[in-house]
């Protein structure tokens, strides 16, 4: 999913923001999940901010709305969830974005939110089963120093 807004926090002050929020979410998920049944098995998420700019906030608290928002949509609850991925980026700043596995159709997507000026916030979430369960220490990007 590619939504072109910025994120709600779990620890927003206005919970009629966040509920708003999550039905915004669940809306796109139903648009988006093609899927007549929900997904099953061990699955990760992976959520990409881009904004422009720094921005206040804490990057963890946009994980459970979002987790929360897509339950019974995309998969039944997220306790399947066993690797959660969340990043933000710059969108001013250079970037080096990987084509290496999605279709170049959400590549070229992307790209294009991604480069609009006149967003300012762009949201990607994927969410898929877990095809290797891998312990990896060190560096998150797997640049060793």
């Amino acid at each position: 999913m590619i939504l072109s807004r910025r994120p709600v926090s779990g620890q927003t002050e206005s919970p009629k923001s966040k509920e708003h929020y999550k039905e915004e979410l669940a809306k796109y998920a139903r648009e988006s999940f093609t899927s007549t049944e929900p997904l099953s098995g061990e699955l990760y998420a992976r959520i990409i901010w881009f904004c422009k700019g720094r921005i206040e906030g804490d990057i963890d608290n946009i994980i459970k709305p979002i987790l929360d928002s897509v339950r019974g949509i995309v998969y039944q609850d997220d306790d399947i969830i066993v690797k959660c991925v969340s990043e933000r980026f710059d969108k001013t700043r250079d970037l080096v974005i990987s084509q290496i596995n999605i279709s170049n159709e959400l590549y070229q997507d992307l790209l294009l939110v991604i480069a609009d000026d006149n967003t300012n916030h762009n949201l990607y979430i994927e969410i898929g089963h877990i095809k290797e369960r891998t312990v990896i220490f060190g560096p998150i990007d797997g640049v060793s120093a």
